[in-house]
């Protein structure tokens, strides 16, 4: 793990957001947010399951930003959730197995191990604020 990893994420491995044999998504973090950037809604993983996703390769991450490529394209976007963006790079870069996949529809970057993924739903641009329950 770098040393940018909060030491709460330092156990993604047991959270994650999707597994793909049950079709199921997790329940979602604090930010009730499920604009692009944020929470990726259960509704929208299952139209993305159904779409074309292509093999994506994590270049880079900046605070809020990653940057990866698919094909001859490379992409730069914006999540909410900068740790969380980190732990699961650094996971990438531990896990041979490791599969990233991009939706370029419905923006979602995926991460696969086995049978756990996690989801990110990523904007262009400098982002929106989270939205919390009161």
């Amino acid at each position: 793990m770098s040393g940018h990893t909060n030491p709460e994420h330092r156990n993604i491995t047991s959270t994650p957001d999707y597994l793909p044999e049950l079709g199921a998504t997790a329940l979602p973090s604090g930010c009730r947010n499920y604009g692009t950037g944020h929470a990726v809604h259960w509704i929208r993983m299952s139209h993305a399951n159904n779409s074309e996703w292509v093999p994506a390769d994590i270049g880079d991450v900046d605070g809020h930003f990653i940057t990866f490529t698919h094909g001859d394209t490379t992409i730069r976007r914006w999540n909410h959730d900068a740790e969380r963006l980190r732990a699961v790079t650094d996971l990438v870069l531990l896990e041979s197995g490791a599969e990233t996949r991009w939706s370029d529809r419905y923006n979602i970057l995926k991460v696969t191990i086995g049978d756990r993924a996690w989801l990110f739903g990523l904007e262009e641009g400098a982002g929106t604020p989270c939205s919390y329950a009161s």
